[in-house]
């Protein structure tokens, strides 16, 4: 996995195996592959949008103080109360919003969390079953307790008052594992100058016993995002019709930091 800033997709598209599979690449030489899937990973990563690819991170929770309690400590009588997501609030059966020493649920920051590697409060890591994500982003407690609501000392203590590793994003799906496979094998095959290369030379006209033809550049196609690979040029025209050069965000001065990504590379699951 590549840490740090980086515009590389986090893991590989394909393996090996994907683009031995291909007729072309049964024999090419192995130690020409790994480049070679690196290479077409991060082209179509950039080319559809950055969209695609599953990154283990540790995030800081800022779990802010929550709106304004009725009193210290304050609960409804009858422990009858709800917690809106929205408002970061606690509400009661008489409709008072209320407070307690954290919050049950919080967000994680991402919208596509696939799992959770490790949560840690004080150095300590909770049980799994002690917590879950629910559609993809919260995270809910489900041991009666409450998550810890962040001092903006706790981010930078060591260990962190409270972190969470976690993977997050959008599992390549299996056109792109063959896009990328093909796109790996079709450089593999370039780097050994094998004929069998599908990759456009740049051959703008050709002339053989007096008849002459025009071909396409192929800077044309590059323009385009193409690489006259079929298999490729297909899937990214189909994830990617407009060309975005990165997944949409929504940003809004309302909405305050969920997170703290820390830049520290040897933060992570506690051993």
């Amino acid at each position: 996995m590549i840490q740090g800033v980086t515009d590389q997709p986090c893991d590989p598209w394909c393996e090996d195996a994907d683009v031995t599979a291909c007729g072309p690449c049964s024999a090419i030489d192995p130690a020409t592959l790994p480049e070679a899937i690196a290479a077409a990973s991060a082209w179509l990563w950039r080319l559809t949008g950055k969209i695609y690819g599953v990154c283990e991170v540790t995030v800081l929770p800022i779990v802010a103080t929550p709106c304004d309690p009725c009193g210290p400590g304050y609960f409804t009588w009858g422990g009858s109360w709800f917690f809106d997501r929205a408002r970061n609030c606690w509400y009661g059966s008489n409709s008072r919003m209320a407070r307690g020493e954290g919050v049950p649920e919080i967000r994680l920051g991402f919208a596509n969390v696939q799992s959770i590697t490790q949560v840690a409060i004080d150095g300590t890591v909770l049980d799994p079953a002690d917590y879950r994500v629910d559609d993809g982003r919260w995270l809910v407690r489900l041991d009666g307790q409450t998550w810890p609501i962040t001092a903006p000392g706790d981010l930078i203590v060591s260990p962190p008052h409270f972190q969470v590793t976690l993977k997050h994003g959008l599992p390549i799906p299996p056109d792109g594992v063959r896009a990328a496979s093909a796109l790996a094998c079709e450089i593999a095959l370039a780097c050994a100058a094998k004929p069998e290369c599908r990759l456009p030379k740049r051959v703008q006209t050709i002339t053989r016993q007096g008849v002459a033809m025009i071909v396409i550049d192929p800077l044309t196609l590059v323009d385009d995002g193409k690489f006259g690979v079929a298999e490729v040029d297909y899937f990214v025209k189909a994830v990617n019709p407009y060309g975005n050069r990165q997944r949409a965000k929504v940003l809004s001065p309302d909405v305050g930091r969920a997170v703290r990504i820390p830049t520290n590379p040897m933060l992570g699951p506690l051993p």
